[in-house]
Formats: structure tokens, sequence, C-alpha cells
């Protein structure tokens, strides 16, 4: 879980405003944060800004922002399949300093463009700047499973992997948005991904699958880079079962490519027991498990974790929910 932010337009952050940023940041990516200013032809100025957490490569060469063959990066996430991405570089001429999958996403970009994340496995949000072209790329991963925020204002742009990283980045003081607090109250967490508003005005939430490229003077161009298609596939139960009994564990392995320890959540539930059991006992990896437990009876799933934990010989820690409600005052409420 890192951290990305940044600004494009004719009135960059200061650099108090560029380490009050970072210092948001900061729990995010504890190993490493940097920032970097870049010129543009037309005046206006791109600012981009990491904090790191080291899971690939954990060595100071892949600390961002990123630079090589003319692109600098800032990325939030893991390519799974970058090792993969790597060979089919390197069969092109591409030479490799580093074991990162970021090098592998700045190579892939400056080698096949946007084309080239239809290759790309994973989860991210990451802004790329294009130097030759004086380009700032924008794009978030295919479900939006990586934040991504943009805060628009008269001279510029900015964007962050939070909120509060917005408001130091732009010395702004965000305006809590109350029709999206009223909807979620009124209609559930499910209301609140039906269009790009957030809890705050004028911050808007980047669309999943979409790239969004902003040039010199501000011309914009969006693209969609993948949409999900179903088929019908003519198969009886069987198939179905063996079907997943091959893919399922590959995905795991591909997800749990990491050079520090890893750690999973355990609920209880199917899919996590599941996907931990395939870890532990299909791939041999070590893992601990991370639990929230609930004291309320009808919620507790601890039972059913201890029985995972034990069959799978793997440390646990158990995080207790308190009883005490959520909002304690109805003053808050009334304000709205």
């Amino acid at each position: 879980m890192c951290g990305i932010a940044g600004y494009l337009g004719t009135i960059p952050p200061s650099d108090e405003a560029i380490g009050g940023a970072l210092q948001t940041m900061k729990q995010r990516g504890p190993d490493h944060q940097g920032a970097l200013r870049i010129n543009l032809c037309d005046g206006s100025q791109a600012v981009l800004l990491s904090s790191r957490l080291s899971i690939v490569d954990l060595e100071a060469r892949s600390n961002m922002p990123f630079q090589r063959d003319g692109w600098t990066i800032v990325f939030n996430g893991e390519i799974y399949n970058h090792e993969a991405l790597r060979l089919e570089l390197m069969r092109e001429g591409v030479r490799f300093i580093t074991s990162s999958d970021t090098e592998v996403l700045v190579a892939g970009l400056a080698r096949f463009g946007q084309a080239f994340l239809d290759r790309a496995e994973g989860m991210w949000a990451f802004a790329a700047f294009d130097h030759d072209r004086q380009e700032l790329m924008l794009c978030r991963d295919r479900f939006g499973e990586k934040p991504l925020f943009t805060y628009k204002t008269a001279h510029g742009f900015f964007f962050a992997s939070e909120h509060k990283t917005i408001a130091a980045l732009s010395t702004t003081q965000l305006v809590p948005n109350k029709r999206q607090v009223l909807r979620y109250l009124v209609n559930g967490y499910r209301s609140l991904h039906k269009s790009d508003e957030t809890w705050h005005n004028g911050v808007l939430a980047f669309p999943p699958r979409t790239c969004r490229v902003t040039g010199v003077g501000g011309n914009v161009k969006s693209h969609r880079y993948w949409q999900l298609q179903a088929a019908r596939v003519n198969i009886d139960e069987f198939e179905a079962v063996e079907h997943l009994k091959r893919l399922l564990p590959e995905a795991v392995r591909l997800r749990l490519r990491a050079d520090v320890p890893i750690a999973c959540c355990l609920s209880g539930g199917v899919d996590s027991t599941s996907l931990a059991s395939l870890a532990v006992k299909a791939i041999g990896v070590k893992l601990h498990g991370f639990s929230i437990v609930d004291r309320n009876p009808h919620y507790d799933e601890r039972e059913n974790i201890e029985a995972v934990v034990k069959d799978l010989n793997c440390q646990s820690t158990f995080i207790e929910i308190p009883n005490e409600p959520l909002i304690r005052h109805q003053s808050l409420l009334l304000r709205l």
C-alpha cells in the first residue's frame, strides 16, 4: 500500500505544501518518500509525490519517483505477472537495472504505450509523465482496487491516494459533501459508487479501467482501456470444477510474490479460508493471519477463525471491535 500524489498546472504547490502532503502519506509507505518537479514547455509544472511501502525489490534503486526511458512514474499497486512481462520485454531488447514491477511497468509504457496495460495483470493507480510528449498519464486498474482521487482548480488539478493528501497539497479546506453523506445514511454503502462524487465537494473518484492523458495547454484525452465481456461456455459441472482447481492456485501463486513476509485477512468465511489454505497447503507459503472480530455474538466468527488457524498452523492476530456506538452524539447529523 504505497501512496501517490501530484499536481499539473500553472501555480504549483510550495515546498511547504509538498512536505505537508508527504506527511499525510507516511502511513501508506514508511520505507521511502520522494518528490519531483517537472517544468513543461508552456510554463506549467508537474509535481509527482510518492510514499513507498517496499514489497518487491526492497533496494533504494526501486524508489519513486522512478525514471527511465524518458518517463517518470509514481505507482501504488502491484503487477502480479511482472516476471513474465519482464521476460517478454527482454526478448524485445529491453534491459533492466532492478527486479521491481515498477520498472517493468515504466519500460512497458515507454515501449508500447497504453496497449501495454492489456498484458498487465494486477491492481494499480499510477501517474506517469512522458517527458518527450510533455504529457501526464493517470491510470487506475480494471476494477478500481487501488484508490485515486482528483481535485480541479482554476489553475490546474491535484490527484492523490487520499483526500487528506489533496487537502494538504492544495492547501485547501475541503468542504464535506452533504449529499454523499445523506446518500450513505439513507441507501447504504453500495450507493456511494453510483457516481464519481466522494465525501468532499470537488474531490472526484478517478474512474477504474481508465487512462487520462493531460498534455501541454491542458489538452485532455481519456480512454477506457478495458471492458468486462461475458461469453457463454458450454461445460458441465465437472469441467467447471476442474478449471477452478487449475486456475485458482495459479492466481494465488502470482499474488504471493513478495520480498517481505506475507500476511492475510482471515474472516472465518469461505473465501479467505480457501485462499489461505491454498497458500499454505498447495503453495507452501508461511502466513500470518489478521482477523477483525466482533463482540456481538451474531457476528463473532472467532471460533471459525481459530479452527482455520489451527488447521494451517499459522500465527494469528485478533483485532476486536468494541460495542460502543459509532456516532455518540446526534449533533453531527443535525449540522448536516
